[in-house]
């Protein structure tokens, strides 16, 4: 477990997720603000973690869950609420569909939604099909590059350098977000609040793939300002506060 996977603050329990590439160490400066009113654990996804070389990530989505459920016993039994940013986002709703008992509430960052927001999934399965024929650390980067698109040029080399690092568990982790298929019965019946996101900078797919996922799940929606794909890069203290506003919003029986 890497060294940022340590509750921070005092509150109801909250989980921070983060997606592809970059890893856990984009969300300290979140945590630490929304550590004001809640015990905030970073969770570091399997294969993100402190140890080297970093181990294979478990077959498909639910395998990922395993790991991310041990890590959250540090902040007691749950239910948890979830902030995903990406992957990390993409996760939350496969937790709020397998496992409902597990997630108060679930704030999702541009999550996937499979063919059901069609130009989005075209896109990230005609990527991951170039990876999957060329897994070299250039081609993860690549990858990721186009990945969080205009939140790029906002990573700190030693992020840059991390996700390189990380290219095989980048390449192994693919396709079983490429492989996400919600049905729109799944989306509807999802019993906990939820609310999705989108960076106001983010491409018109981005947007297009949020509007459609959120009208399924009859989730609001609000665009982060300033940001693109990655806010908690591009604006951690305005998209701290914004997640703090949307978890305050809910009603109370959200809060168990």
């Amino acid at each position: 477990m890497s060294a940022l996977a340590v509750p921070l603050g005092e509150g109801p329990p909250l989980l921070l997720v983060h997606g592809v590439g970059p890893g856990p160490e984009t969300f300290v400066d979140v945590a630490r603000i929304l550590a004001s009113s809640y015990r905030v654990l970073i969770v570091s996804r399997p294969g993100y973690g402190s140890e080297a070389p970093s181990p294979s990530p478990p077959d498909g989505l639910c395998g990922q869950l395993a790991g991310i459920w041990a890590q959250a016993a540090s902040l007691g039994a749950g239910p948890y609420r979830w902030v995903g940013v990406s992957g990390g986002a993409t996760l939350g709703i496969v937790a709020a569909i397998t496992q409902p008992e597990r997630v108060a509430c679930l704030v999702a960052h541009e999550p996937l939604f499979g063919p059901l927001a069609s130009e989005l999934h075209d896109l990230i399965v005609a990527r991951a099909v170039r990876l999957s024929s060329d897994a070299t650390p250039d081609a993860a980067l690549g990858f990721v590059k186009d990945l969080v698109g205009e939140s790029w040029d906002g990573l700190p080399a030693a992020t840059v350098e991390s996700v390189r690092a990380r290219h095989r568990v980048i390449v192994e982790e693919v396709p079983g977000f490429v492989s996400f298929a919600p049905t729109t019965a799944e989306l509807a019946a999802l019993p906990m609040p939820v609310t999705v996101s989108v960076g106001e900078r983010s491409g018109r797919a981005r947007h297009d793939a949020v509007a459609t996922g959120a009208s399924l799940i009859g989730a609001d929606v609000f665009v982060v300002p300033g940001a693109g794909h990655l806010p908690q890069v591009d604006d951690p203290h305005g998209f701290a506060e914004l997640v703090r506003a949307t978890l305050e919003s809910l009603p109370d029986r959200s809060w168990p």
